[in-house]
């Protein structure tokens, strides 16, 4: 009886879906918010046409604003200068990989994305274009939980679903 033990659950989405549910479930449940965390968010996007989804999809440009990690495929078959530009325009932080179609990629790379904190501190506040917004908020003094729980709560409650992501190292 009983299960093997894993170090890790890969949830895998389809095409234009926003992970946000997936999100947010993790975080809210009880349960899964006690035995799980969202450790990395890998986005995959097609180098010959992930130019013109972004432009045209909101769902792709909720995933990229997301990720921590982008993997830009089919390098092989197009510059990758156009894509390249256009992810920079939802995601500053992302580490982006380039791979062709006949590269092997190493699985564990893919989920060793740097941590948000490194990423977010060498990142200025700024405005995406599309109304996305990134800023980084650092504290010199320890905050007491109940606060921080408080000010996570306040953001929820007054941004809502216009709120992508609340990502930190605490």
């Amino acid at each position: 009886g009983g299960c093997a033990p894993f170090d890790r659950i890969v949830i895998e989405t389809s095409g234009l879906a926003v992970p946000n549910p997936i999100l947010n479930l993790v975080a809210t449940d009880v349960y899964l918010a006690e035995h799980c965390h969202v450790s990395t968010i890998l986005t995959l996007v097609d180098c010959v046409n992930g130019a013109s989804t972004l432009r045209n999809y909101e769902e792709a440009r909720i995933q990229i604003a997301l990720a921590d990690r982008i993997i830009v495929t089919k390098c092989d078959l197009s510059s990758h200068d156009a894509v390249a530009l256009a992810l920079r325009e939802y995601n500053t932080f992302a580490d982006v990989v380039f791979v062709r179609g006949d590269e092997a990629t190493d699985i564990e790379a893919l989920f060793s994305a740097s941590t948000p904190s490194s990423r977010l501190s060498q990142t200025p506040a700024h405005s995406h274009t599309g109304g996305l917004h990134v800023f980084d908020l650092s504290m010199t003094t320890p905050v007491a939980g109940a606060a921080l729980v408080l000010f996570i709560e306040f953001l929820a409650t007054h941004l809502g679903e216009r709120l992508l992501r609340v990502k930190g190292l605490v």
